[in-house]
């Protein structure tokens, strides 16, 4: 009855807070004959050890010690595996407390109660020994925030110093095992699977004669555990473990040592996996986790001990191996191509000479060509035949295989350009005659997907064939010629679909043009009739009324064109007249082109123009097309003075006054001039020497001009327009086209009417962006003329205006522009710029603290499920808004970076330089500092990543002022804590790191009262959040965290800073003794390093992994009182601004304040 179970739960919870009366009722209760109650019985027992092992005396602990080993003598007649397993866990729990130290004989016992070595030993027992010993041997390398770190060492030395019976204990094991047929219950396949999962707990530390027996010698090579894996390795359920234990043998270096070891190992590794490449398993996945797991060891072995089968007698074994290898390519499955075309990118880079006997090469070779082009066609999802379960994994999937292709293909080129040209020439002209010839749908899709792959393939073979010799590139040249014919070739009549693929093709074939003029001309001529493509029954209609296929077509021809002009401006700027007067007849001809196709057709001329031997010539035929429209653009000046002017101007301000003819002429005018300018500043950046066109086109009344539209363009995003604004307009300043898209479709609208808002979506996010682009073009190249216009109060009002409320991709480009141009080049010559710099900076900063803020209280609120007007969105809404967020915030993260250069020579700084500069590829170094060589003759490496003196300079001085403005470092205190709690994994790196850049500089300021809480208020947030992210997730954001505390605490608390010590006493389970053991075990510790080491052990312990299963849980309310202060305190800002239209963005912020902090 209900009565009695609640009075023997009572009972028994009695008993279980007595530790004497626990072990006499187990003793009672394990002899019952219900497995549940025997059950009960022991992890009673267990859980007694594991909450009160400490509280127990001696006697009540060797006690525990005999109990355990009673039961496991009794372990053999248990029926049940699971009170076996139970036994075995209690005897792991007393040993990971007690053993080696005080439990020395456990092993012993246990091994003399199994009968370990005897001939008739108990099986059952043997099992149970090496069940506790894989208990004991899984707590080194898994985590248990109950076992000490020290505790894990002492076991694993414990471990070491029985390996030679350990070993033994296995091999028996084994060897009875896999003789014996199964006979009921499993217990052959349990047995095994145990051994292997024993040798695989310990296989990365153990000694090698533990795998390879005592000297690695033929004759004693069945002494170590390896034939034992092997054989394992031949039986079909236990392929995959065994394999992961192979290949990590196969990683050894000391293999090289062992040849008769080796010998056993390529025979059956390569014969068990075209055993398993033949297995038939229904499921997909399953069989290509299968072949996978079994090539592993296989790619090992060719990656690290290929050495062994170059010898001539190997050669017919080697040949085996690589059609093996061409064979594990080739599959269907594409998790199982990928593994063979990595293994072949490693063979083609390291081992193609010396590998591929060159009676084979040639072969070989054709063999990997044809699979390249069809393990590079694109595959459409079949749910039954792929691998993956959503359409969306199998595409990702598919796209990395292609990236592994093309990076084979480009090897190959290398190796061997002119088979591989005339291998892709070839093929390639079949594939169009397919496309020419196809009868049906069907065929013709098919056709056009292989060539969708043959340009794939054509793009990085051309790349790769710049070394070739005379006589290969006459050949090269030959079968790119053919791809040219069969390009020309191609009937009119074909549908656009192809022609997009076809244009492209002619960019892609550009060796070719170098060498022959008259297929340059050939190609230039069919793209420029390309650009003014129409399919048959659309000649009279208007360009942007065709078909999509059409107009992708055309914009792949002109993208073609644009590209050819770069590449070939040389020989194009003999025939530069003719071609301006085809682009000129093209651009007159009525209803012939978009606006933005005339764009692109004139700025294929541009490139061509670096190639005229007088910089006069160019400049003039820059000054001809871009007078006219500069001219239309100073005129509109008085249209930017202020919105209404400018809504006016544009007939933003309603959908009639946007259609009317003069909004239009407006609209095409600005965005001709703007766009026209991006081109020239771009195609002409890298003549030499520099024209200096920037200061000649924008000069400071044109910057002036260039801001005033940057603000306005601006306040159209703003609250006070967007909650007047007609919906249709609010449609068009989406930030993305495929947003505006999706919103358009739901108005219902007339196809003129759509078109309108398409028209002027694109017209603002181009007219916005380029006039970003041409303000940091301009304060890169002519700063002083730059900021003689745009002092700081003048950017804060116009081109960093409203940023708090600005949408996520809309804030990018103003982070990406404009932002990193600021930081590094605004004057800082006296004490007026240098505070109008820090007020600006930080105004930027509070917006940009503001943004994240009303992001993250969007997002929480879509979890939530809120009925604020921010919850009717889609979850699509969400992800875009969230991911743009990130982007525009990475931006800023960028810009800091890059405000903040590293300097050199700083102790204790290499991750954070590291961090934003990467290691150069042949030196692995990214110091400014070249070490000095020996060898004068050598040239020294350059590394763009690494700062210059300059710019160490500027970003020294930008600390400085940081840190003399208390309120502007508590502002960026305020942000980098910000970042740290934004669910966006890189932000939250980069933030530790630049936390870590002031750290040397903090040290240097005499008022330590000024930056000690700042510190205090970082390492708290830092701890927090520390302590709810999980070990499972996120281990990318421990490694930040744990190096930023580790930082702070040993290099601050020696200095003084010890309030430290007491934030640590917040953590549960830290007491006042803790953090002084933790102070002696620092202050043993010689080195630096080695008390870093010593501090992170200390918070893997105590934080990391004590909330295994919580996820990312935490939230600014978890954030210590001390950072909500900050914040706080930048209300007072808002006092100190000067006239900067900080009033608004103050609004906003004490808005986000309020949800930020008062929840």
């Amino acid at each position: 009855s209900n009565q009695q179970r609640q009075q023997a739960f009572e009972l028994l919870e009695k008993i279980k807070a007595n530790p004497s009366e626990t072990v006499k009722t187990s003793l009672r209760l394990v002899q019952s004959k219900d497995p549940r109650i025997q059950h009960y019985a022991l992890h009673s027992v267990e859980v007694l050890i594991k909450m009160g092992w400490d509280k127990l005396d001696p006697g009540m602990r060797e006690n525990l010690k005999k109990y355990a080993c009673q039961l496991f003598s009794n372990g053999s007649k248990l029926q049940q595996h699971f009170l076996r397993e139970k036994i075995c866990d209690l005897v792991t729990q007393i040993a990971l407390r007690d053993w080696p130290q005080r439990w020395g004989n456990m092993l012993p016992t246990l091994y003399n109660l199994a009968g370990v070595g005897k001939p008739q030993s108990d099986i059952m027992l043997n099992f149970m020994v090496l069940m506790i010993v894989r208990n004991l041997a899984s707590q080194i390398i898994a985590f248990d925030p109950n076992v000490p770190e020290k505790r894990v060492r002492e076991i694993q030395k414990g471990l070491q110093a029985s390996m030679n019976p350990i070993r033994f204990l296995i091999i028996g094991l084994m060897t009875r095992v896999l003789k014996t047929k199964d006979s009921g219950g499993n217990f052959r396949g349990k047995a095994i699977g145990l051994c292997l999962e024993a040798i695989s707990a310990v296989i990365d530390w153990v000694d090698p004669s533990f795998i390879f027996g005592p000297d690695g010698s033929e004759a004693k090579m069945k002494e170590g555990v390896l034939p034992m894996v092997v054989q394992a390795f031949n039986i079909g359920d236990f392929s995959a473990a065994a394999g992961e234990i192979l290949a990590i043998v196969c990683q050894k270096k000391t293999m090289s040592k062992f040849n008769p070891i080796l010998k056993m190992l390529w025979v059956p590794v390569l014969k068990t996996n075209e055993m398993v490449m033949n297995a038939k398993l229904e499921d997909p996945n399953a069989r290509a986790n299968l072949i996978v797991g079994v090539a592993r060891p296989l790619r090992k072995l060719i990656r690290n001990h290929m050495d062994y089968l170059l010898i001539p007698e190997r050669k017919s074994m080697r040949f085996h191996l690589f059609k093996f290898v061409l064979k594990l390519y080739g599959h269907d499955l594409i998790a199982v191509a990928k593994a063979g075309c990595e293994t072949w990118i490693y063979i083609g880079r390291s081992r193609w000479e010396k590998a591929i006997d060159p009676e084979w090469r040639e072969g070989m070779l054709s063999k990997l060509l044809e699979t390249s082009l069809r393990q590079i066609t694109r595959r459409p999802f079949v749910h039954e035949t792929s691998e993956y379960e959503t359409e969306q994994q199998h595409r990702v999937a598919s796209s990395g295989l292609r990236s592994q292709v093309q990076m084979l293909l480009q090897i190959l080129a290398r190796k061997h350009p002119v088979q591989s040209i005339s291998a892709i020439a070839s093929s390639y002209v079949n594939t169009l005659k397919r496309v020419a010839e196809a009868k049906n749908k069907d065929m013709f899709e098919k056709a056009i997907n292989e060539l969708e792959g043959h340009n794939a393939c054509l793009e990085h073979l051309t790349r790769a064939v710049k070394n070739a010799d005379a006589a290969g590139m006459g050949k090269i040249n030959a079968g790119l010629g053919g791809i040219l014919r069969g390009l020309l070739s191609l009937p009119n009549g074909i549908p656009s679909s192809a022609l997009i693929h076809r244009y492209q093709a002619f960019a892609m074939i550009q060796p070719l043009y170098s060498e022959n003029l008259e297929a340059l001309k050939a190609a230039v001529g069919a793209l420029v009739a390309g650009v003014q493509y129409r399919p048959k029954g659309q000649e009279a209609v208007h360009p942007d009324r065709l078909d999509r296929d059409t107009k992708v077509a055309r914009r792949r021809a002109l993208m073609s064109l644009i590209a050819i002009a770069k590449k070939q401006r040389g020989k194009l700027v003999t025939m530069f007249g003719h071609l301006s007067r085809v682009v000129e007849a093209a651009m007159k001809k009525e209803g012939n082109l978009r606006d933005e196709e005339k764009m692109q057709m004139l700025e294929c001329l541009i490139p061509i123009t670096n190639a005229m031997p007088e910089p006069q010539q160019q400049i003039g035929f820059i000054m001809a097309i871009i007078s006219n429209p500069l001219k239309k653009f100073d005129q509109q000046a008085e249209a930017f003075r202020d919105v209404d002017s400018f809504l006016s101007f544009s007939g933003m301000a309603s959908m009639e006054a946007a259609a009317s003819g003069k909004a239009r002429e407006n609209r095409q005018a600005t965005w001709w001039a703007l766009d026209l300018l991006r081109c020239i500043f771009r195609h002409t950046a890298d003549r030499k020497p520099p024209l200096g066109l920037v200061a000649k086109l924008l000069p400071p009344k044109r910057i002036s001009i260039l801001l005033m539209l940057a603000g306005c363009c601006n306040k159209l995003l703003g609250p006070q327009f967007m909650g007047r604004a007609p919906l249709e307009i609010k449609v068009a300043l989406e930030e993305t086209r495929e947003r505006m898209l999706e919103r358009r479709a739901t108005l219902g609208l007339s196809p003129e009417r759509s078109e309108l808002i398409r028209e002027l979506h694109i017209w603002y996010r181009t007219t916005r962006a380029c006039a970003y682009n041409l303000l940091g073009a301009s304060a890169t190249d002519s700063p002083r003329m730059f900021y003689q216009v745009a002092n700081a109060s003048t950017l804060g009002r116009t081109a960093f205006a409203d940023l708090p409320t600005m949408p996520p991709i809309y804030l990018k480009v103003v982070l990406d522009q404009l932002l990193p141009q600021f930081l590094s080049s605004y004057p800082l010559q006296n004490k007026m710029l240098a505070s109008a710099f820090e007020e600006l900076l930080g105004s930027v900063m509070s917006a940009l603290f503001s943004r994240l803020g009303r992001g993250w209280s969007e997002h929480v609120s879509r979890q939530a499920g809120s009925s604020e007007p921010s919850s009717s969105t889609t979850e699509a809404d969400e992800i875009r808004a969230v991911s743009g967020l990130t982007d525009a915030t990475r931006s800023f993260v960028t810009g800091l970076c890059g405000l903040l250069a590293v300097q050199h020579g700083v102790s204790g700084m290499r991750f954070v330089r590291n961090t934003f500069y990467p290691v150069t590829s042949t030196s692995g170094q990214n110091n400014t500092v070249d070490k000095k060589s020996s060898d004068d003759s050598k040239k020294k490496e350059a590394n763009p990543y690494v700062p210059s003196e300059a710019v160490i300079r500027r970003s020294n001085l930008v600390v400085e002022l940081i840190l003399a403005n208390p309120k502007l470092l508590q502002l960026l205190m305020a942000l980098f804590m910000a970042l740290m709690i934004w669910p966006d994994t890189p932000s939250n790196i980069t933030a530790c790191a630049l936390v870590l850049r002031f750290l040397p500089a903090t040290l240097r300021v005499k008022d330590a009262s000024r930056v000690g809480p700042i510190i205090m208020r970082v390492f708290e947030t830092s701890l927090r959040i520390l302590s709810r992210l999980p070990k499972e997730v996120e281990t990318s954001q421990h490694g930040s965290h744990i190096f930023l505390l580790s930082e702070l605490y040993c290099l601050l608390v020696p200095r003084g800073m010890t309030q430290l010590r007491s934030l640590l006493q917040s953590i549960p389970g830290v007491t006042n003794q803790t953090v002084q053991e933790l102070e002696k075990a620092l202050a043993s510790e010689k080195s630096d390093r080695a008390q870093k080491k010593a501090f992170k052990e200390f918070l893997l312990r105590y934080i990391i992994g004590t909330q295994a299963n919580a996820g990312r849980c935490f939230a600014v309310k978890d954030l210590p009182e001390g950072f909500v202060a900050t914040c706080k305190d930048l209300n007072s800002r808002k006092n100190n601004r000067s006239g900067n239209g900080g009033e608004e963005a103050d609004d906003s912020l004490d808005s986000t304040f309020e949800w930020l902090f008062g929840r």
